[in-house]
């Protein structure tokens, strides 16, 4: 067998299983940013929420010193 040979088995084989190994560390990244995602919108929805419901409790308490 001669040397190149091997050489050129061993590169195409180490390319290939670096390329699968690169590929699923970038799936893995993708979905931990797309999880990162769903929960900051979660959050920012339940934030929003808060929001509103204190806007309608102080129009309400407003509302309620004036009619005392």
């Amino acid at each position: 067998m001669d040397v190149t040979t091997l050489a050129v088995g061993l590169i195409t084989a180490g390319g290939t299983l670096g390329g699968a190994m690169f590929n699923e560390f970038a799936s893995q990244k993708r979905e931990r940013r797309a999880d990162q995602q769903r929960v900051q919108e979660r959050d920012d929805r339940v934030q929003q929420a808060r929001r509103d419901l204190y806007a309608r409790l102080n129009t309400t308490a407003r509302a309620y010193r004036v009619a005392a």
